[in-house]
């Protein structure tokens, strides 16, 4: 979602009970960087607390290209195997 909710400026952000919060009170976060202040220690003790629910989570606009989730190691090979054809194509002279 795109809210204020944290900083006052319009972020992309997954969405939280703070960020929902807002929404459902209708209500304006204050201006950047007073909604900084508000926002901020509640925010740090969500993540401290491992509450995912509460946490902010920035989200920039390739969230949406998200289509699984997939092991690190298959992704590292993917990788990998691009390289090894990048390198396998390309010209030998200097």
């Amino acid at each position: 979602m795109v809210s204020k909710s944290v900083t006052g400026k319009p972020a992309r952000i997954i969405r939280t009970k703070w960020a929902q919060a807002y929404v459902d009170a209708k209500m304006d976060p204050l201006p950047m960087p007073f909604q900084s202040m508000v926002s901020g220690q509640i925010l740090t003790s969500g993540q401290l607390a491992k509450r995912a629910d509460i946490a902010p989570g920035f989200a920039g606009q390739g969230i949406g290209l998200i289509k699984k989730v997939r092991p690190a190691q298959e992704i590292f090979d993917d990788l990998v195997e691009g390289c090894k054809r990048a390198i396998a194509s390309a010209p030998r002279e200097i």
